[in-house]
């Protein structure tokens, strides 16, 4: 899971810039560089806290870092999967 984690914080960072040369990732009064930076930090936070639900034990907090392990993936599929927009479209 760490592995896996490292592996793909590593890849975010170039993968959205080059995503961002073919797409308007910036939003509007927010330059790209920055619009990245914060995907990114979101990112790696979603995932030190599954980690860090996973150190927790009890049952109980094991359902909530199962549903935050459903929403973090939902996030991916919305933000890294989603086709590109086309520029002009």
């Amino acid at each position: 899971f760490d592995a896996h984690n490292r592996f793909e914080e590593t890849l975010l960072h170039p993968l959205l810039s080059e995503r961002a040369e073919s797409a308007a990732l910036g939003t509007p009064g927010l330059p790209r560089e920055v619009r990245i930076a914060r995907i990114v930090d979101d990112h790696v936070s979603q995932h030190r806290a599954v980690r860090d639900g996973l150190d927790a034990g009890p049952t109980a907090a094991l359902r909530g870092v199962l549903g935050s392990l459903r929403e973090h993936l939902a996030s991916e599929e919305r933000t890294l999967l989603a086709p590109l927009p086309r520029p002009g479209a």
